[in-house]
């Protein structure tokens, strides 16, 4: 039902979206060596890039103001797969504690954009994300989602915002 919602949410603000799913988290919390995951297949789109997006659902009860998650994406074609790992680093909360995302009362949802990756051959893509906090057990998070839309910005292919380990 929360997906539903959130795929008409964002279909209203006129995105052109190619893939968006999320995943529950369990209500004990997110396990570090917890892996989501997530797989899409891509037809190619001439000219077009695709901007890639993650995420979160949280609550009052999430006990830090950031979330750090490792990102692995990887782009498979008929000839090549490209690997890609990420350290995403999400602001939830401001410098006084007040929950930066869409929401009220104990739902909060807050979206970060990762790449734009070509879009310009069919691949099939994965995306493996799981915390990279110390805690062994992040509660607080309800859902993770992964989001696909053909990009309307300037950036080039493959231009990461936030801390990066590694390259295409």
């Amino acid at each position: 039902m929360m997906a539903m919602l959130a795929a008409a949410l964002l279909a209203a603000c006129g995105e052109d979206i190619v893939y968006s799913d999320y995943q529950a988290v369990a209500d004990e919390g997110w396990r570090r060596a917890d892996t989501l995951s997530f797989t899409t297949a891509v037809t190619a789109v001439s000219g077009k890039a695709l901007d890639f997006y993650v995420d979160v659902r949280h609550g009052n009860d999430y006990p830090y103001r950031n979330l750090t998650l490792a990102v692995t994406s990887m782009l498979t074609t008929s000839e090549d797969t490209l690997t890609r790992r990420d350290t995403l680093r999400l602001m939830l909360a401001d410098d006084k504690g007040r929950w930066t995302g869409e929401g009220a009362i104990n739902l909060y949802h807050k979206a970060a954009y990762v790449a734009t990756l070509r879009a310009d051959t069919s691949a099939t893509y994965r995306f493996f994300l799981r915390p990279a906090m110390s805690d062994s057990l992040l509660k607080g998070i309800s859902d993770i989602g992964v989001r696909l839309s053909i990009s309307s910005a300037s950036r080039d292919p493959h231009q990461s915002a936030g801390t990066r380990t590694t390259k295409w």
